[in-house]
This record gives structure tokens, C-alpha cells and sequence, in this order.
């Protein structure tokens, strides 16, 4: 997006990661914290990239982190949080 504020834009996009990418990191974040005796609660997609411009990837991962083989997390647990840019327009909301 390239928000002034924000370090990690200033390498700048290389590629987005494949819905398998984000559920491999969900399960490194989550055997972690189970590690620690820790449980992870919540589950937040914004930063490091913009989650609207990789919506099908980022949905993707949700439902199977969501589903029952994996996290079980249910839609109050999982937040997307797009940038000002995507909040102006609702036309990404039909994909969900």
C-alpha cells in the first residue's frame, strides 16, 4: 500500500502468499504458543500487505483455520482488517 508510516512497505510487495503459506504460518504460531502453554484466541489479518488485495488466499486460509481439522476459530475470532483505502469501498464485502 505504501503508507508512510509503515516500515514494512519500504522493501516493498514482492509477492502475495498462497492460502497454504498463511495456514502454514497460522500452524508455526499456533504449535508455539502450545509450546509455551499458551492458546491462541484471536486471529488478525491486516499489516505486512494489504489482506483485500490477496482476498481470495486470505479467505481461503480462514476457512480452513476456521474449520474443524485446524483451528475450529470461529468468525468472532478471525478479524480482517483492510487499509483506509479498502474501507471507502464496500465492493470487496460480495466476495465474503
Amino acid at each position: 500500500m505504501g503508507c508512510d508510516f509503515c516500515a514494512s512497505t519500504k522493501g516493498g510487495l514482492e509477492r502475495n502468499l498462497e492460502a497454504g503459506e498463511i495456514v502454514e504460518q497460522f500452524l508455526q504460531l499456533r504449535g508455539e504458543a502450545l509450546d509455551s502453554g499458551r492458546q491462541l484466541r484471536t486471529l488478525v489479518f491486516m499489516g505486512m500487505g494489504e489482506p483485500m488485495q490477496n482476498l481470495d488466499n486470505v479467505l481461503t486460509a480462514v476457512r480452513r483455520i476456521g474449520g474443524e481439522k485446524l483451528g475450529e476459530f470461529g468468525w468472532r475470532q478471525i478479524c480482517i482488517q483492510p487499509s483506509a483505502l479498502f474501507r471507502a469501498s464496500s465492493a470487496w464485502l460480495r466476495k465474503i
